[in-house]
């Protein structure tokens, strides 16, 4: 069993370290670009994001894993349940000052974002040695996963007298789903 809570974006150590020991995690920290990329081992959409230090993000990862070998070491069990979810809250503001040849006037933006994906991820194998030269091995993963994202953005401009130029809101929203389920059966 493992798991793993962050909150801050100083947790590279650790999560470098996850991949020695959960095989597919796929998190990955840059020193290029300062932050995390990847998540999973990268078979859906909501495996992928990246983290580049403009927002504080919030990530927990945790599993179990089970292996066991019997009857003489030719058949063979092992299985792994993962879940992985990240988010993140971002929030800014600027005032800008416009200087124009016949006129002076101030801009105020704010913006907001908050997004988060998380995805449940099952995996199986089971083998069997049952000669020396035949064996069976049958495999089988599938995940579920989902994703979302909001993002709010207010303008306003004023003239130098404080009367109001322009104004704009707009907010996006963004959901899915996602879903996985392969199976396979090796004789040889």
């Amino acid at each position: 069993a493992y798991g793993i809570i962050s909150t801050t974006d100083k947790t590279g150590a650790d999560l470098q370290a996850t991949d020695q020991y959960i095989p597919g995690n796929g998190l990955k920290y840059s020193d290029n670009v300062g932050g995390f990329s990847g998540f999973g081992n990268n078979d859906n959409e909501f495996n992928i994001f990246s983290y580049s230090g403009k927002v504080l993000p919030e990530s927990w990862a945790g599993g179990l894993n089970y292996v066991n070998k019997f009857h003489q070491d030719q058949q063979s069990v092992n299985g792994s349940y993962r879940y992985n979810k990240f988010s993140s809250k971002g929030f800014g503001s600027t005032l800008s000052q416009y200087i124009l040849p016949d006129t002076i006037f101030f801009k105020r933006e704010s913006s907001k974002t908050l997004s988060s994906t998380q995805k449940h991820s099952l995996n199986g194998t089971y083998e069997w040695q049952v000669d020396t030269s035949t064996s069976i091995k049958i495999k089988a993963n599938g995940y579920k996963g989902n994703g979302n994202s909001i993002n709010s953005f207010t303008g306003a401009s004023q003239n130098e007298k404080g009367n109001p130029v322009n104004k704009s809101v707009r907010t996006t929203t963004v959901n899915g789903d996602n879903q996985s389920l392969q199976s396979s059966l090796l004789i040889s």
